[in-house]
Parts: C-alpha cells; structure tokens; sequence
C-alpha cells in the first residue's frame, strides 16, 4: 500500500457478519493498536484501527491511502489522500484470486513433482505446506495461546478471552485485511496460514492479540509478527480524522481498479 492510511470498514448490511455486527450489545468506542515486526525487535511498520459506531477505520503510517471495506455491499474501496482518486474491488475478487491462486501453486507442485529431483521435491512440498497447510494445533486454555505448525511454517498466536461479541469480531477483519494484502501484492507469501491462524483464535472467542509466523522456504528463516493492543476510547485527533473521510470520500474520482494502481 501507498504512504498515513485510513481504512474504514462499514458493517451497516445483511451480510452475515454485518449481521453479528448489529446484533452485538453497544459498546464503548475503542481502538487496536498494530505493531509490524520482522526478525527484529523493532517494528517496521505501526497502524491502528477505530470502532466507532458501527464502522471502523484503519490506518497505516506509512500509506496515504484510506481503504473501505463495505460489508453491505461486499466490496473493498480505496482511496488515495495524495491523488484523489479511488476505487472498488468486490469482496468475491479477493475469494476467486486465493483460490486461483491454491489452484496455481498446487498445479507447479504437481509439474515439479513429475519432473523429479530432489530441489524439485523440496520446492513442491514447500509450496503446498503453503497454500494447504495442514497445521498440527496445539492450544493451551490457560494462556490462550495457540501453536500450529507444518515443515514449512511455526505459528504462536495469543488472543484475550472476550465477552464482547463486536470485538471479537475484529479476528473477521484482520482476515479480511489478510486477504486484501494479498490481492494486491501477489509476490508475497500466501496468506493461508496466516488466515487459519486468525480463524482458530476467533473459533475460540478471543480477539488476537499477537501473531508470529516462523517461514521455513528457501533461504533463512524469516520471521512475520503482528502484535494487536486494545485501547479504549477515540481522541479528539481520531474523531477530525474520521470526519474527514466521508469528505475525501465524495470528492475522489472513481477508476477502474488496474488504472488506480497504475495511473
């Protein structure tokens, strides 16, 4: 993504998780706080996202995009502070791109499995740890913390116990965010692992609160790791911010998704 960014996600819709969204009891405004990390201690990147009302906004340091992820009507919008421009892009796109690109990796497994050799069997095992993890899981209920691993990847994932059903609804959006990130850089490691280590913490009602991933390809080790704080209440910052978003909103010229991102 482009250089500070602010996504907001709406949640007014039918959909089945605007549905949960709505139903859930009305709760005090607050914020998460995000902490990218790679191998070292300090982050390489910061963000946040804000729950106010029923929509939450997000925002990345080092972006000037403001992305909006409409529940209701099942689409990603971005919008570019810098250019003044945006656009949209179905939540359906972001399904049909991971599953052809599971469809991809494993079709080149297959291909590198039927020339032979050991480099060749090696590279296929590693792209299918990848995108059909298979993770051993382990779960430990007294400090909410979760292993999973496979040959390829080592998870260690925490969440907090949380009564509240609007935040752990937050485990649905960094989901959604996962795969958005992967839609729109396709280089990247594939996100399936990350995506299953978020759905099991939500499957046990806890809202993340750290994420490591240990990549064991090609090459080192390579660390990912994402910590995610609670932060109760919205400054007075956080609420200019989120006024000036409905404004830049109606005022961005709309494009087609490839000349946004190439123009």
């Amino acid at each position: 993504m482009r250089g500070a960014a602010w996504i907001v996600i709406i949640i007014p819709g039918l959909s089945a998780m605007a549905l949960a969204w709505a139903e859930a009891p009305a709760s005090t405004d607050f914020k998460v706080a995000i902490a990218i990390f790679g191998a070292g201690p300090k982050p390489l990147n910061t963000a946040e996202f804000l729950v106010h009302g029923d929509r939450i906004y997000y925002s990345d340091a080092k972006s000037h995009e403001i992305l909006l992820l409409d529940f209701a009507e099942r689409r990603c919008e971005l919008l570019d502070l810098k250019r003044h421009v945006q656009a949209r892009i179905p939540f359906e796109k972001l399904d049909e791109y991971l599953e052809a690109l599971r469809e991809r990796m494993l079709a080149e497994a297959n291909t590198l499995e039927k020339e032979g050799g050991k480099a060749n069997e090696v590279a296929a095992r590693m792209s299918r740890n990848l995108v059909e993890p298979q993770l051993a899981t382990c779960f430990d209920p007294k400090t909410s913390r979760l292993r999973m691993t496979n040959p390829s990847a080592e998870v260690d994932a925490t969440g907090a116990a949380e009564p509240d059903p609007r935040r752990r609804l937050v485990a649905e959006v960094l989901s959604t965010l996962a795969k958005l990130e992967a839609y729109r850089e396709p280089r990247a490691v594939p996100p399936f692992i990350r995506l299953d280590a978020i759905t099991a913490l939500g499957e046990r009602k806890l809202r993340p609160t750290e994420l490591s991933i240990l990549f064991r390809l090609a090459g080192p080790p390579r660390r990912a790791r994402w910590t995610y704080r609670l932060v109760p209440g919205l400054t007075d910052r956080d609420h200019i911010a989120i006024a000036r978003i409905d404004r830049f909103r109606r005022e961005a010229e709309l494009l087609f998704y490839a000349d946004y991102e190439h123009r």
